[in-house]
């Protein structure tokens, strides 16, 4: 019954704990317009200083543009986040002028860019009260295209600890024994969970001033693991006219 005139159904909207919803994926693509393989309309994704993007626990987020520049920041604790530009620059007239294929930058981080999928502790109150769930390891960054990265920009993958209350027979540690007359005793055991992944591949060009963070969650797990790669743009050789000396 309607609480309020006793009448019909009411219904109340209810938002889950954080372990009981299900994460958003986040896909953000601007592939331009190009005909007969040159591009008329360059794709190009923007997120302004201030701007934020803020997903629950395992999210992702995905962006693939011709050119992405991120001046704000993107949190997915314990998910993804992949940001790809082209690979390859004015071969398709991506920028006006320059020489063909000239490493133009296609990623730019910010001085003001955060991004981060570090590592976060996920409750789930059993029927007595006491928090259990998980903790989740830093997720992933991954970088491509010809990347430049600002300083002060910063990636993080860390990972985290939390307190998670288990029955005592599924632990050996020596800890206080909680519990009551209705359920079994537990203890609380604290769980650092490992850091994440940080791949930069640069196509043509790499540069980075960035701070890149992956610290593990405590004294039980491991730190984070760094690719970086990055392919050469090398001037394209000018042409040479052959002189012939002729004698008088």
């Amino acid at each position: 019954m309607h609480p309020s005139n006793g009448h019909g159904v009411g219904l109340t909207p209810v938002i889950l704990p954080e372990a009981q919803r299900t994460p958003v994926s986040l896909t953000f693509d601007a592939p331009g317009v190009t005909y007969a393989g040159l591009v008329l309309v360059r794709g190009d994704f923007v997120m302004g200083n201030g701007a934020s993007i803020t997903t629950d626990p395992l999210g992702s987020v995905s962006i693939t543009a011709n050119t992405a520049t991120v001046l704000g920041s993107i949190v997915a604790p314990g998910g993804t986040i992949s940001i790809k530009g082209a690979g390859l620059t004015n071969a398709n007239n991506f920028f006006e002028g320059g020489l063909p294929n000239s490493p133009l930058a296609t990623v730019y981080l910010g001085p003001n860019a955060f991004l981060s999928t570090a590592g976060a502790a996920v409750y789930t109150p059993d029927v007595y009260g006491f928090p259990t769930g998980a903790v989740l390891p830093g997720g992933g960054i991954t970088i491509s295209g010809n990347i430049v990265a600002a300083a002060g920009s910063k990636l993080n993958v860390s990972g985290t600890s939390g307190i998670l209350y288990v029955p005592q027979s599924e632990t050996t540690l020596s800890a206080p024994v909680v519990g009551s007359f209705l359920g079994a005793p537990v203890v609380p055991v604290r769980v650092d969970s490992n850091g994440g992944s940080i791949t930069l591949a640069g196509g043509q060009e790499l540069f980075t001033d960035a701070t890149l963070i992956g610290a593990a969650g405590g004294p039980t797990a491991i730190g984070s693991s760094l690719s970086i790669s990055s392919g050469r743009w090398c001037r394209p050789a000018r042409p040479t006219t052959r002189l012939r000396r002729t004698q008088p």
